[in-house]
């Protein structure tokens, strides 16, 4: 849940206190949420935004591959 709400989920980063932004700056969601409201708004030319949505994508196939192996064996 506080990822959820310190990731972008929730109130926006503008009126979050210095030590919520703190957090919220080593959250991986934050970085995801980021990346792709900058290329959702068109307010970046920087294909480099979308490497945090595809890094945490891909982590999350091969972890949902693996587990699904594993219980199929």
């Amino acid at each position: 849940m506080p990822m959820l709400l310190l990731g972008g989920g929730g109130p926006p980063r503008a009126v979050m206190t210095p030590a919520m932004q703190s957090i919220a700056d080593v959250l991986p969601l934050s970085h995801v949420v980021g990346g792709l409201r900058q290329a959702w708004l068109g307010s970046t030319d920087d294909p480099h935004v979308l490497w945090w949505p595809l890094l945490v994508t891909a982590l999350a196939l091969a972890v949902s591959v693996v587990s699904a192996r594993r219980r199929a064996d």
